[in-house]
């Protein structure tokens, strides 16, 4: 394996994954949708309304740590 080529598997494996990982996204969901009564889906949005503090939480730290130091 050539430098080059040593050096692009890390970039492609990343880009393979980070793909994998947006179509699981859209299809997770699609596929809850479908198969969910009304019932379960409210509970299940309720679980995700209980959890939104923490997603505020680590929004505001990146947000904090992307900062520019002067």
């Amino acid at each position: 394996m050539t430098g080059r080529m040593r050096r692009a598997l890390p970039t492609s494996l990343a880009i393979i994954a980070g793909l994998v990982i947006v179509v699981l996204c859209l299809l997770v969901p699609v596929l809850l949708l479908l198969r969910l009564d009304d019932d379960e889906l409210a509970r299940w949005s309720d679980i995700g309304q209980a959890v939104s503090p923490v997603t505020v939480f680590f929004s505001g730290t990146a947000s904090l740590a992307s900062r520019p130091r002067s």
